[in-house]
This record gives C-alpha cells, structure tokens and sequence, in this order.
C-alpha cells in the first residue's frame, strides 16, 4: 500500500511539473524596468530577435507575431535563449560597469591631481528608472560616470587648487581603446599673489565650468592609462578677470577599484 501511495504521488509531482513547463512563458514590460507595466507574456520557446541591450534589460521582438517588449537577460538565459558562456559574458560586464575608479594625474601646468569616478548609470536607473530611461536616450555615449576631481597646481606663493564635479560618459571604443568626454563645474582658488584665476595676485575663489577628453588604453586588468586634453574656464568676480581660460594635456592612471 505505501509503495502504491508513493507512486501516486510521484506521478502526480511528474504532471504537476510538465503542466509547469508546458505552461512557462517570458513576461515582457513596457520598459526596461520592473516598475513598467507588463505587456505581454509569450511561450518561452518562441524564436525571438533581440533588438536593444541595455545594461540588464533586452529589447526584443517575436519572430512570429512581431511582439516587442523588454525583460531581462537572466529570464532570456532561465528560458534558453542564452547560452552559459553569454551569459557569464553579461555578469563579467555587468560588475564591470557597477566598480568605482581611482584616477591621479600629471598636468602640463604644473600640476597634480586625484579623482574619483562613481557609476551613475545604474544608480539613476535604479531609482528613477522612467526618467532615466528618457534622460540617457539622447545623453551621447554609455558608461556615465559622475566624478569628483582635485587639481593643485604650483608651490609656495603662486599656488592654485581647483575642485570640479560632472559627468563622464565613454563615447566610442575600439578593442582595449575608449574616449571619454566630461563636462563639470567647480570652484578655482588662488592662493596669496596667485594669479591663476584672476587679476588680482589675493587669495580667493571663483567658480568655473571645465570640459575634457580622454582617450584610455587598457594597460592592465584593472589598470587604464589615458591622455587627457581639457580646459577650464573661470566665470569671474569682483575685480577679476572673467576671461581667465587655461587648458592643459594630461596624463591619467585610472585603476579600477
């Protein structure tokens, strides 16, 4: 009796199982994020074309009916539609762009440098998935990393610091090559008969806006060199100079933490 009981069971979890398979489907969303609404669901051995990857979502589109709608590259990889090795590729890319970046730098104007890079893109579509989704359609480039600089130029007397903050983006890559543009604001400060932001040789602050170009090489695993080309512009104040303009070239350790 038991052994018949057993099997009725068995038999039973082995229906319950197939009905499971026969009935597992994709879902797909408006966008790409949880919080929009779903659109669809379609069997998960339909052939489908994948149109747009973006960062853990895929746009993709039924090869018989032309459904599109997002979801993500886990659910493609639990329903077979990525294989192992692809799908190790999308992990291996994804904790890439989520690590945070190291940089120091020597300037051609005399000056040393630190600066941290922080993933923006993530975080923003983290929270704000919607509003990140239209922001980044049109921002140029991908990566988009929010930064924080330090500048501290000459010694003694002539001394000058500058402290800027923006946003990075990687604009084209080819093999271990990328280019980066960055465009930020901040504050310039003189030090005693310091005339790198103004006029008047005093010590004092000023704002300014900054823009830069990197062009990076993969050194090592973690480690990037780049040549940086930037300027920065100060806005001015009373008694300054407004037009005080400085550009300079750059080389960048970039280490990825």
């Amino acid at each position: 009796m038991l052994r018949g009981t057993l099997r009725g069971m068995l038999v039973v979890l082995f229906l319950s199982l197939a009905s499971a398979v026969s009935q597992a489907s994709l879902t797909l969303y408006h966008g790409p994020h949880e919080d929009f609404l779903i659109k669809t669901q379609i069997a998960s051995k339909q052939p489908l074309s994948i149109l747009v990857l973006q960062d853990r979502w895929a746009l993709v589109q039924s090869q018989k009916d032309g459904t599109q709608g997002w979801t993500t590259l886990p659910a493609l990889y639990n329903n077979g539609y990525l294989t192992h090795p692809e799908y190790l590729v999308y992990k291996q890319q994804q904790a890439d762009d989520d690590d945070r970046e190291l940089e120091w730098f020597w300037q051609s104007e005399q000056a040393i440098g630190l600066g941290v890079r922080f993933p923006f893109e993530n975080w923003l579509r983290e929270r704000w998935p919607k509003t990140a989704a239209e922001v980044l359609s049109i921002w140029p480039g991908d990566q988009q990393q929010w930064l924080i600089r330090y500048h501290r130029g000459n010694q003694g007397e002539e001394a000058w610091h500058s402290i800027q903050t923006g946003f990075d983006s990687r604009i084209a890559q080819w093999r271990g090559w990328a280019s980066h543009v960055y465009l930020g604001g901040g504050l310039g400060i003189n030090e005693l008969l310091s005339h790198h932001w103004d006029d008047l040789g005093a010590s004092r602050t000023v704002p300014l806006i900054g823009a830069a170009m990197d062009v990076r090489y993969g050194l090592l695993p973690r480690l990037d060199v780049a040549l940086r080309i930037e300027t920065s512009q100060a806005m001015g104040g009373d008694g300054g100079n407004s037009d005080a303009m400085h550009s300079a070239v750059s080389v960048v350790w970039i280490l990825d933490l």
